[in-house]
C-alpha cells in the first residue's frame, strides 16, 4: 500500500466510519447536508458518522459549515485538492485491489 495512504488510514481515516463517510464524499463529491442525513443517505448509525463527520472535520478532509446561530451544522467534501488527490488514491486502493482492502481493514480492526 501507497505510504501516504496507509498514513492516511492509521493517523486521519482510522476507524471504519471514518472510512465509510470518506468514501462516500468521495462518491458525492457535491453532497453538503446534516449529520443525521448523511448517516440516513448512508444506512450508517447517526452517532458514529456525526462523530466521525466532526473528527474528518477536524483534519480538514470534511468541510462544517454552522447556520442560523448554531441550530444547523452541514457537511461537505473538501475543496483542496491535495485532500481530493489523496481520498483518490485511498479509494482505487480499496474498490479496486482486494489485498489492500483487506490490509485496510485489519488496520482499521486493528487485527
Amino acid at each position: 500500500m501507497d505510504l501516504e495512504v496507509k498514513r492516511l488510514v492509521t493517523e486521519v481515516v482510522d476507524d471504519l466510519a471514518k472510512l465509510e463517510v470518506v468514501l462516500f464524499f468521495h462518491a458525492h463529491p457535491n453532497f453538503i447536508d446534516s449529520a443525521a442525513r448523511i448517516a440516513r443517505r448512508m444506512g450508517s448509525e447517526e452517532s458514529k458518522v456525526d462523530a466521525a463527520l466532526q473528527a474528518l472535520s477536524e483534519a480538514g478532509f470534511v468541510e462544517r459549515f454552522v447556520l442560523g446561530e448554531g441550530r444547523y451544522i452541514l457537511y461537505a467534501y473538501s475543496q483542496s485538492p491535495r485532500v481530493r488527490r489523496l481520498v483518490e488514491r485511498l479509494s482505487r486502493a480499496y474498490h479496486e485491489d482486494p489485498g489492500q482492502r483487506q490490509e485496510m481493514v485489519r488496520m482499521l480492526l486493528k487485527l
